[in-house]
């Protein structure tokens, strides 16, 4: 399915952290892939994507928003405090104190992705790949990458394996 997600304020939403919730603000699965554009994505949980979480052959475009002080948690897992995203073109957001942990990701998990333009600043993931844990084929491009932390590997960026394209950042 498709549709858009615009100019919007998604706050304090939270999955039950059991294993295997995703999107405490935006759920997308099942082969959706809405077009998320200028929405304030801010405060949610979930174990997997606190902001965003998309699964399941998802892959959504998510351009111009705010998305800040998420949080993914779990007992054993987590990845994407900001976003947990798969197939998808993440361009000129803003991707601000988010967290994951015990897990990766803290602004962003980007599996087979393109992320462009973007300001990722001051996230924390406790395991690593403090603003972004990527891995398959990913593309960075353009983005301003700073001040994020991690517990273990990546404060930045941490590259789990695949194909990858890191232009001007």
């Amino acid at each position: 399915s498709s549709g858009v997600i615009r100019s919007n304020t998604i706050s304090y939403n939270k999955d039950q952290p059991s294993a295997g919730t995703s999107g405490g603000g935006i759920c997308c699965s099942a082969s959706s892939s809405p077009d998320i554009i200028k929405n304030d994505i801010t405060y949610n949980e979930a174990t997997e994507g606190g902001g965003i979480g998309c699964f399941g052959f998802s892959a959504p475009y998510i351009s111009e928003n705010n998305i800040s002080y998420n949080v993914a948690h779990g007992t054993s897992g987590s990845e994407g405090g900001g976003i947990r995203a798969d197939g998808s073109l993440i361009e000129n957001n803003i991707i601000m104190s988010n967290s994951s942990a015990p897990g990766v990701g803290g602004g962003m998990s980007a599996d087979n992705s393109t992320v462009k333009g973007n300001i990722i600043v001051d996230n924390y993931a406790k395991d690593s790949g403090g603003g972004l844990h990527c891995e398959g084929t990913v593309i960075l491009i353009n983005n301003i990458i700073n001040k994020n932390r991690t517990g273990r590997f990546g404060g930045g960026c941490l590259i789990a394996g695949g194909t990858f394209t890191i232009t001007n950042n």
